[in-house]
């Protein structure tokens, strides 16, 4: 397991007590990171964990259809191309958080539609986390002209979050009870 490194982005300290944390995910090495940090702070702190994916539908494909080949070689029609994506959004979720079904962790996940960071942050101020717990891995150029949505949680997110940094190319291990992380 490669080592990750966090830290406390737009806070001086941790809060002394956390309830509540979200975990932004996008099924990266980064967002196991982030879940693997999140789940060492909810274990010490006897925290609920919220996972939460959000995805956007890009303008060009909204009235969209998507088909399936059916028995007989027969196309037909299927949901739209949001539905489409949404509900493949929430087989990557259930998959994503199949290794901390049995983890004795309050673990609840969900799908939300829209833009990600305006979704997250609206998210964070209407049910108050006390932590967000995000992946971060290094940025591309789209990242550095458009800006990526782990700097706008650090930015604007109104509690603190916790930025959990994976190198390039580094794997993440499977949850285990005793994750290995080192603050920076």
């Amino acid at each position: 397991m490669a080592r990750s490194t966090w830290t406390l982005e737009n806070r001086p300290q941790m809060p002394a007590r956390v309830s509540t944390i979200l975990v932004p995910v996008d099924f990266s090495t980064a967002s196991r990171a982030a879940m693997e940090q999140a789940a060492e702070i909810a274990r010490a702190q006897g925290a609920s964990i919220d996972v939460v994916h959000v995805w956007d539908v890009p303008s060009y494909t909204g009235a969209a259809l998507v088909f399936e080949a059916g028995e007989g070689g027969r196309t037909s029609a299927s949901p739209t191309f949001a539905q489409y994506m949404h509900e493949r959004a929430t087989s990557q979720l259930e998959a994503f958080l199949e290794p901390w079904n049995d983890s004795g962790l309050d673990v609840t996940g969900r799908v939300l539609d829209g833009e990600p960071a305006r979704v997250l942050l609206g998210l964070i101020q209407d049910e108050h986390f006390d932590l967000c717990v995000v992946g971060e891995r290094e940025k591309g150029a789209r990242e550095v002209i458009l800006g990526s949505v782990t700097d706008a949680l650090i930015r604007d997110a109104a509690c603190p979050v916790v930025a959990v940094h994976v190198a390039r190319g580094a794997e993440v291990a499977e949850p285990t009870a005793h994750a290995t992380t080192t603050a920076r």
